[in-house]
């Protein structure tokens, strides 16, 4: 048995409506505001496609000889990181790839090809950083650290360490490398891919014998 249906009220959508749901005094405001965070929301989504497709062709495009044994560590250390990945929801390696309707084999090439993907694209960046003389200052790790880190005393105690400083430094690098090849590709200063070769190739040989040297 039906007893009544209750039709829902919604509130008018006017000015009494923009100032209840934020900072706004007229209902113009909150809809300008509401078009300005679509319009910088569409804006990140290209920028972020368009620095995906940039390195793409520029690491497709660079030749890198890859050390045999860094790639077989680099693989090593992300079977590492699944393994424990996987121990903390209750699962082994061997469940994890029967689940996934894997063989063993296949689970190992496939990390084989990640390690030297990542790789490739880590020493095409870094050449290409070197070529562009790109740096970062300790200004500019600093800021980076309170940004991330709100509180003033953790910040500072994160700034103490080195571990940290030497990686926030290598993600802005990386963060201003990808920038400039955006910047280059949008420029039109000629093919992005070509300018990037040549830029891997002066650096590649010095990236080579560093990697002897370490082993």
């Amino acid at each position: 048995t039906v007893h009544g249906v209750k039709e829902e009220v919604l509130p008018p959508v006017d000015d009494e409506f923009a100032r209840l749901v934020g900072d706004f005094e007229t209902l113009d405001q909150l809809r300008a505001a509401v078009r300005d965070e679509l319009r910088q929301h569409k804006e990140r989504a290209l920028r972020e496609r368009l620095e995906r497709q940039v390195v793409q062709e520029v690491v497709d495009q660079a030749e890198v000889d890859l050390p045999p044994q860094l790639v077989a560590q680099y693989a090593r250390d992300a079977e590492e990181h699944v393994a424990r990945s996987l121990d903390n929801q209750g699962l082994t390696i061997q469940q994890y790839i029967k689940l996934t309707g894997r063989t063993t084999t296949q689970f190992h090439e496939e990390l084989q090809h990640q390690a030297r993907q990542s790789l490739k694209r880590a020493f095409v960046l870094e050449a290409v950083a070197d070529a562009e003389h790109i740096a970062v200052s300790d200004e500019e790790i600093e800021a980076e650290v309170c940004r991330l880190v709100e509180d003033e005393e953790r910040a500072r105690q994160a700034l103490e360490r080195e571990e940290i400083r030497r990686r926030i430094a290598s993600d802005l690098r990386e963060q201003k490398t990808v920038a400039r090849l955006v910047d280059i590709a949008t420029e039109g200063a000629g093919p992005i891919a070509s300018q990037a070769a040549s830029a891997t190739e002066a650096a590649g040989s010095s990236q080579e014998q560093e990697t002897d040297e370490q082993q």
